[in-house]
């Protein structure tokens, strides 16, 4: 299945519309820099209606990456 690598605003806008369930019928496996997971755990720290990455990602630290499991 493809794999895909994401910015912060397709993940924070295809949760708000409640469509990230889409996702895994396009994708395997979404690659997110762990940039992208610290902006959304900050918005969630600030009260924003964001994504909880802590509950959705894997964190593999020697690519400083995050693999977002989607299925």
């Amino acid at each position: 299945m493809r794999e895909a690598i994401s910015n912060t605003s397709p993940l924070l806008y295809l949760y708000r519309i409640s469509v990230l369930d889409w996702l895994p019928k396009l994708f395997g496996e979404i690659w997110v820099p762990r940039a992208v997971a610290l902006e959304l755990e900050e918005g969630q720290q600030r009260g924003y209606d964001v994504l909880n990455p802590s509950s959705n990602v894997l964190l593999v630290s020697t690519l400083a990456l995050v693999v977002l499991k989607v299925g």
